[in-house]
This record gives C-alpha cells, structure tokens and sequence, in this order.
C-alpha cells in the first residue's frame, strides 16, 4: 500500500508541484517616473520607460539603473492624463539593438497625436540615438490614448491606438482613421503587403483603450482593453477583426448590440469584466520559474489591483479559467515583464490617476515563488494543520472562514470539484463526494495565498 501511495505522490509531484507554490515579491527600485513599459533587454537589463519621456535600464538583481534616454524629442504631457512616452519594444537585427517607442506630441489647434519613433542603442555611451519618425501624426487625445508596441519576426511592429475619447464621428468604427484601431507596419514604416486593407496599417478595429498587447508562441495575439465602468475586455485579435466599440461593449448581449455584432460580423472577446478592472500589461508565459503558469496569460491591473493568470488551451486560441492573486501588490500594476528564464516583474504606480510624483510607490516588483513540499502531506497526520478530510461520502473544508475557494483535483490533473462563492463558506463546510484514490485539494485564502493538502480517498 505504501509503493502504491509513493506512485501517486510520484504523479502529483509531476501534475501538481505546479500548485504547491506560494507567492511573495521583492522589490527592484523605487522612486521612478511611472514604468507605463517594461522590456528584457539583450544585455540582462530591464528596460523600462517613464511616462515623462524618459528611458532606464535597471540591473534586476541590484535595482541599480542608467539613463539611456533623458527625454523624447517633442513629448506632450499632461499629469493628470494619459499622455506622455507609453508603449515600446526593443529589437535587435544584425548586432544593432533599436527601441520602437511611442509618444504623445502637440500638433495644429492643440491636438494631441501619438507618433512612433526608433532609436538606435549606442553601446559604447550606453544611450539611445538617432531618433527616427516611423509613424506619425496618429489621432490621439488626452484619454484613451493606448497603447502598446510589440516587434514580431524581426520585421514587423503592432500598435496599439486608443479612440483618444472620441464619440464624434466615431472614429473607432472609421477605417480611414487610425484611432480605435491595431496598426500594423514594417519596422521602416511601411505597410505590409498582407494587411487585411490596401495601403492602411490598421490591423484590427473597434477599440476603446487597448492597453495591453502579447503574442503567444503560436503567434496568437491577445490585447486587454479597457471598458466604461464595466466590460473591459481580454481579446484575441484576428485580422481584420471588428471589436465593435462604441456599439459594442463586452460581449454581444443586448438586442442592440446582437443586431450590430451580425450585421458587422464582431469579434467578441474571451473574457468580459465587469465592474471594470482596468486591465492593463499583459504578456505571454512560457517559462520554467513558475510552471504552474505555462502557457498562460499574465495581466495586471490598475483599478482593482490585482495579478491575473489566464491558462490557455493547448492551441493557445481559448482562455480556460481565470486564477486572481491580490496579495503582490495594492498599488495600480500596469506592466508585465517576463525574463527568459521565466522571471516576472511588475511596474505599478501610486493610487492617483497617472502618477504626478516620483516615489516609493513608483516602482518595479519581482513575483517570487515559494516553494511548499506538498510531499509532506501526503501521510495522514493528526498533529498536523489539516484543511479537509474525506469521511462518509463527504468532503470537508475545515476553518473555511478565511478560505476564497477550492479545487480538488484526481491523480490525471482533472478538475472535480471547484467552489469559488466565498460568501457562503462557514466554518465547516460538507460537500457531497465520493471518490477514491489520492487527490489534491487547492485553497485559496483571502490573504492571497494558497495551499495544498494531499488527501487518500478509499469507498466507504
């Protein structure tokens, strides 16, 4: 009996060491400008850009940064709104290391516009140079500005273009206008061949604010979008897509917005958040440090500031689940970085609307995991901390009190049991269950951690 418990635990250190993990943070550096992007740089570096025009690499060991770009040529700010430098992306081709970066500037009347602008790194003097316009006079505004940049195949550049708060002539719906829309260009700024319009870079269309943008490894691209006070949406953008704003907000879930959606075959999102979240960065995870987060997407947010983990199917083109974790921060995350060897950093910023200060709470975080032998548990104890038993055909959750939700998982990775709705939670909970053989219980606690326990199930 105890060999056939070892195989089991042997099976659920390979399924489930991946939910056996706790989370805390470290702090990189403090005291910035507010990091709107983060990018791994090719020399180990964190590049970050502060939303008053100004570029940083910071060593993610020691918190220790340079200044690679003082200020952006012609940057518009206003403090209290979103312009400023936002999205940028770095590339390097044939030894020469670029950065894409996009910026608000004034034009005729006052207007504001967003233009994009490349930089090349001189590594000898450590800073960017040579600025060059890729992309000009793009509509922007003081709110719903966007927006993202991401380089693809070493020759292709997505942007991401907020409505810049117009309703009049509802530019997001206007194919001769670039706001409201994904633009999709070659990195000297011309329009690929394959563009779903003739000559227009636009990419996707019928945005309100996307401030969020990735692409997976089956190069599906996802963007996180901002809402009114509800619907922020997580899309994946298709070409030639119709996100539907300002006709459409979330799904398409009103007589009104129906008709709209199948006269003008709208995309509707995979997930819709209600009230809104201000989902922000977003990117992509792969990696090894946290393998219970392979293949999924990382995102975080401004206005409730939590961490989000989205697990993708295997093709990378559906969302299965949506797993919060509110204890990192509780100031407004708004980037995500991931290293290579699948490290996360946030960028958050202070609790005002866009950061007018430059303070501790302007600052670049490192998600750490710990570790917990869930091996450990697998031996029924009785002096030991236990959160549930299984006895009579039932399942129960003992001091559930403090407890968010559960998850009770077979020996296949299947999912058997989950129960989120925390409001209802006493302090002993029985749950109707019959099962046998080893199992995995997930709980999630309202101090954002969670915990495992192993349980051994036999028929009664």
């Amino acid at each position: 009996m105890k060999g056939i418990i070892s195989i089991f635990a042997f099976f659920f250190l390979l399924y489930f060491s991946v939910l056996s993990q706790e989370l805390t943070k470290r702090v990189i550096a403090e005291d910035m400008q507010v990091p709107w992007e983060m990018r791994w740089g090719h020399d180990n570096y964190l590049w970050v850009s502060g939303i008053d025009g100004m570029i940083l690499r910071v060593n993610p060991e020691t918190g220790a940064r340079d200044t690679i770009l003082s200020q952006v040529p012609n940057l518009v700010r206003y403090p209290t709104n979103e312009p400023g430098l936002l999205g940028f992306d770095i590339l390097t081709k044939n030894s020469i290391t670029y950065v894409f970066a996009a910026h608000t500037f004034e034009g005729k009347n006052f207007s504001i516009y967003v233009r994009l602008i490349r930089f090349t790194y001189d590594k000898n003097i450590s800073k960017l140079i040579e600025p060059r316009i890729i992309l000009d006079s793009i509509p922007g505004g003081y709110s719903h500005v966007g927006c993202r940049v991401k380089s693809v195949e070493d020759s292709l550049i997505f942007l991401t273009i907020g409505d810049g708060g117009r309703l009049d002539n509802i530019p997001s719906q206007n194919l001769q206008s670039y706001a409201g829309k994904t633009l999709r260009i070659k990195i000297d700024g011309t329009i690929p061949h394959d563009n779903p319009f003739p000559q227009s870079a636009i990419w996707t269309w019928g945005h309100r604010n996307h401030q969020g943008l990735c692409i997976t490894s089956n190069n599906i691209i996802y963007s996180t979008e901002h809402g009114t006070q509800g619907d922020d949406e997580l899309n994946a953008l298709k070409k030639g897509g119709n996100y539907g704003w300002p006709f459409v907000e979330g799904f398409c879930d009103s007589p009104t917005e129906e008709q709209f959606c199948k006269d003008s075959q709208v995309i509707e999102p995979h997930r819709a958040f209600t009230p809104t979240l201000a989902i922000a960065g977003i990117e992509y995870y792969d990696g090894k440090k946290f393998p219970q987060w392979k293949n999924s997407l990382l995102v975080a947010s401004l206005r409730s500031p939590f961490f989000s983990v989205f697990p993708l199917n295997v093709n990378q083109d559906s969302v299965l689940d949506w797993w919060k974790y509110p204890i990192i921060e509780t100031s407004r995350l708004r980037s995500v970085c991931v290293s290579p060897d699948g490290r996360i950093f946030l960028g958050k910023s202070q609790g005002d609307h866009y950061g007018t200060k430059n303070n501790k709470d302007n600052a670049i975080i490192e998600v750490i995991p710990q570790t917990v032998n869930i091996q450990e548990d697998i031996y029924y104890d009785e002096s030991k901390s236990k959160f549930a038993t299984i006895k009579n055909e039932s399942l129960t959750m003992h001091n559930s009190t403090d407890i968010t939700s559960v998850e009770l998982y077979n020996s296949l990775g299947e999912q058997l049991i989950k129960i989120n709705n925390t409001n209802v939670l006493g302090n002993e909970l029985h749950i109707p269950f019959r099962h046998n053989g080893l199992l995995i219980l997930v709980i999630h606690f309202h101090n954002g951690t969670t915990k495992t326990q192993t349980l051994l199930a036999f028929a009664n």
